[in-house]
């Protein structure tokens, strides 16, 4: 009666569907699937690579579909699917994701962090706040973009939510920066050092063990305008400065009138 079992067919199957549960690796259908995973897997691969690289070197999102020609031309086989600009911004998207939840898991592990703030100006001319996140990772200092905020108002409680809302990106909350806060760099404005009702002073109550220190590059700047400020010369230089960036700043045909006299220089 036994052999008769283990010689049915269907005694068999079971036999084939347990061994191939127990090492799936050895199976037929999986030994035939891998060169049609690689093969997508190394599509993919060239695709998420493109979509950063747009992103990275701040060209237009349009570019990645010519990246994608590109790599066609040079011999590598992409699909035609994945080949759009909103595809793109997913890809953008997610990678990002994955970057700022791997400094997250790098920050979780630190005890302590510094945090860096200052003001900025976007393609758009738009006021944003920029921050950077200091802490150590197995004995070296590691200075890590947090993010960047378009503040809802100039004074201090909106500098102030657009740094808290760039640091939870990083998984830095107001907890965390309870139990880890150490310092915070920034320039010189009442608005950022007030002791009463600066930045500053928010992140004090947070963290009061919380050292604020004054950027050396903008102590210089001040130190210097302080020293030369009676000199005629100086006056006229920056007069003539400020106009020249004003004058290409504000006029797209005189930007590229510009570029093409550099270009003929060549």
């Amino acid at each position: 009666m036994a052999g008769r079992i283990e010689n049915s067919a269907a005694h068999k199957l079971a036999s084939q569907c347990h061994k191939a549960k127990q090492n799936p690796e050895k199976t037929l259908a999986y030994l035939a699937r891998q060169p049609l995973l690689k093969q997508y897997s190394g599509k993919l691969r060239s695709l998420f690579r493109n979509a950063p690289a747009v992103a990275k070197h701040k060209k237009s999102i349009s570019d990645y579909n010519w990246l994608c020609d590109l790599d066609e031309a040079k011999g590598l086989t992409l699909g035609r699917t994945y080949r759009n600009i909103n595809t793109c911004t997913t890809f953008i998207q997610y990678i990002a994701t994955s970057a700022k939840d791997q400094v997250a898991d790098e920050i979780k592990r630190a005890k302590f962090v510094s945090v860096t703030s200052d003001g900025t100006t976007d393609a758009s001319i738009i006021e944003q706040e920029i921050a950077f996140v200091r802490y150590s990772s197995k004995g070296e200092p590691v200075t890590k973009f947090a993010g960047l905020r378009q503040p809802v108002s100039p004074d201090t409680t909106g500098l102030f939510q657009a740094i808290m809302e760039a640091l939870e990106d990083v998984g830095l909350n107001k907890e965390e920066l309870e139990k880890k806060l150490v310092g915070f760099g920034c320039d010189g404005a009442s608005i950022m050092v007030g002791k009463k009702g600066g930045v500053s002073a928010y992140l004090t109550r947070l963290q009061p063990n919380c050292i604020t220190v004054h950027c050396f590059a903008h102590q210089l700047e001040p130190a210097f305008k302080d020293e030369v400020k009676e000199n005629r010369l100086y006056d006229s230089c920056i007069v003539l400065m400020m106009g020249l960036y004003y004058l290409y700043h504000n006029s797209p045909k005189q930007r590229q009138s510009l570029k093409q006299s550099f270009s003929s220089l060549k």
